[in-house]
């Protein structure tokens, strides 16, 4: 999928961040699509202007970690929840959590390097080709006996 490219006066994505942290204030403000619905934009003119420009991709990270405290504080107050809430509510809690998400990726990576250098050295040990030492070697030949009887 291309990315288009729009262009955007540096007043325009100014006032887009005022926008972001004075719709955030609002208590009841909780997702994303809210402030896209509110300011009539849609969301891959908005991710354009998040990826393109840091002053957006700040403020919106600032507007991701006030809705998952905001998330966060509802599911601390809350006694008890129907299931389908709590799902919604654990879903946008990851959503917006992004010091959670780095976290997490950050983890992935490790378990997969460290995945790929055991499979590597596995493979460079050629533990095929190795000779069968004791007690592993008895075990070994009394199994392939059993096979032949």
């Amino acid at each position: 999928m291309k990315m288009r490219t729009y262009n955007a006066s540096p007043e325009y994505l100014e006032d887009l961040c005022d926008q972001m942290l004075e719709w955030v204030k609002d208590p009841n403000a909780l997702t994303i699509p809210q402030f896209l619905q509110k300011k009539g934009i849609g969301y891959p003119f908005f991710k354009y202007f998040v990826y393109a420009s840091d002053k957006v991709c700040n403020t919106y990270e600032i507007m991701k970690s006030i809705l998952c405290n905001r998330w966060l504080h509802m599911a601390m107050t809350k006694d008890e929840l129907p299931p389908h809430r709590a799902k919604v509510l654990m879903r946008y809690l990851r959503l917006y959590d992004s010091h959670a998400l780095d976290m997490e990726q950050m983890a992935k990576e490790q378990l997969e390097d460290a995945r790929v250098a055991s499979e590597m050295k596995y493979t460079l040990e050629k533990y095929d080709r190795k000779e069968l030492s004791e007690p592993y070697k008895s075990i070994y030949n009394d199994n392939v006996n059993k096979r032949r009887d």
